[in-house]
């Protein structure tokens, strides 16, 4: 497809949503200290957007699972590093399917939203938590003030998301 954003562009808000929303601190293996890294077991976006951060040499693999990453460079040095790296990465489409499935699978999105609005794959509208809609029980205060703030997004995705969506198929495929 087009490249209506800059290849570069997309990397550095997939870059920057990695960093800001799902780096943290966790302990390698009992016993030893917490290490700040992505630990993307349980989820394939988070695996694939990891694999194409890596490939821009953004990230590395860390122990022996092949599902946790660290930065390789501090955040105020991605976009030199993209720019740097940007022909070992991986291609424009493989970019834009690592920041659909994220933008599908988990939370706090509207950086990577906005890529994809101006590449018309999506409109998207936000809202905040309905307070009419009782919490389950046993939720603290805080940890419901805090969810009452996050911004929930309802996404409608353009007919030609599809075209992606058979991408992300034929890489699904190809790794098993």
């Amino acid at each position: 497809m087009d490249e209506a954003v800059p290849y570069e562009e997309i990397a550095l808000a997939l870059a920057n949503h990695i960093h800001d929303n799902w780096y943290c601190e966790e302990p390698l293996s009992a016993g030893q200290p917490p290490v700040k890294m992505l630990d993307c077991a349980s989820e394939s976006a988070l695996q694939r957007a990891a694999i194409i951060l890596a490939g821009l040499k953004l990230m590395e693999p860390i122990g022996e699972s092949g599902s946790r990453y660290v930065f390789s460079c501090p955040a105020e040095e991605f976009e030199a590093v993209i720019a740097r790296n940007k022909d070992q990465g991986c291609d424009y489409d493989s970019l834009v399917v690592a920041v659909i499935q994220l933008c599908e699978h988990a939370a706090f999105k509207k950086e990577l939203l906005d890529c994809l609005v101006r590449l018309e794959l999506c409109t998207y509208s936000s809202s905040h938590f309905d307070p009419g809609r009782m919490p389950p029980p046993g939720v603290p205060p805080e940890v419901l003030n805090m969810v009452r703030q996050l911004p929930r997004f309802e996404i409608v995705w353009a007919e030609k998301k599809k075209y992606y969506d058979d991408l992300a198929q034929d890489w699904a495929s190809a790794r098993q």
